[in-house]
């Protein structure tokens, strides 16, 4: 496949359930800021790792940050970022990724139009396509390249702050990991934490924006997916990510 294919197939197979996901909204919770589009640039803190710790040196760790830029409406958020980091031998580790998350809001209590707070369980699909590369060197090489297709569902709480909304989401994800959509298979776990703050419209249709979100995740592969290892037929990659973002409301 192509350096970009692994993201673009991606995208294509998430879009269906973007649509499915806004439809799927039982109980009814109060309309709020947070119910309108949000964009801009974020700032991702990434720490992506080998497990155990004595890695061989192909295996590429990335512990820099990654800029990038998001969207999101309600229930579907998209994050695409990149990332670089200077190695000891003149090369550049390059970290590109893609998130998406379509999901729909179970709500089983009633939540009235003037309600103080909005709880909800949502559910629904988790992607992400992380490839790690080292560039600048003899010889080019990408070590992991890996997508991921889970389920997810947990809980949020949204919250009215004068006329500005504060809204909390969790939701822990489980599914099947890939490199580039290939044949070599594994699985992947981990979950994700969210707290977003929405203003109303302050000029025309406009409002601001700001979030943070929490990754946590694991990656256990065919040791023929990424490197290998005579001392067993599995890898294990673990990573987490503190990431800010700002932006509009439109």
């Amino acid at each position: 496949m192509t350096r970009h294919s692994g993201l673009l197939l991606l995208l294509v197979l998430m879009l269906p359930f973007t649509e499915a996901a806004a439809q799927f909204n039982y109980g009814g919770g109060p309309r709020s800021a947070r119910s309108a589009r949000s964009a801009g640039p974020m700032l991702s803190l990434v720490d992506f790792s080998f497990e155990p710790s004595q890695a061989p040196d192909a295996s590429f760790a990335f512990s820099s940050p990654a800029y990038g830029l998001f969207y999101s409406r309600q229930g579907f958020v998209f994050r695409m970022m990149r990332g670089g980091e200077d190695q000891a031998d003149g090369t550049t580790l390059v970290l590109v990724e893609g998130q998406m998350q379509a999901y729909g809001a179970l709500r089983p209590f009633a939540n009235e139009g003037d309600a103080s707070f909005d709880l909800f369980f949502p559910a629904g699909i988790h992607g992400d396509f992380r490839r790690v590369r080292k560039d600048g060197g003899d010889v080019d090489g990408t070590v992991f390249e890996v997508t991921v297709m889970a389920a997810t569902a947990g809980v949020g709480l949204t919250a009215p702050i004068g006329k500005s909304d504060l809204s909390i989401r969790s939701m822990p994800f489980f599914g099947v990991a890939s490199r580039s959509f290939g044949n070599d298979t594994g699985t992947s776990a981990g979950f994700s934490a969210d707290v977003e703050w929405a203003s109303p419209d302050l000029r025309g249709r406009f409002g601001f924006y700001a979030g943070w979100s929490y990754r946590w995740q694991r990656w256990l592969l065919n040791a023929a997916t990424v490197i290998a290892t005579p001392e067993s037929q599995n890898v294990e990659y673990r990573g987490s990510m503190h990431t800010l973002q700002i932006g509009l409301t439109f």
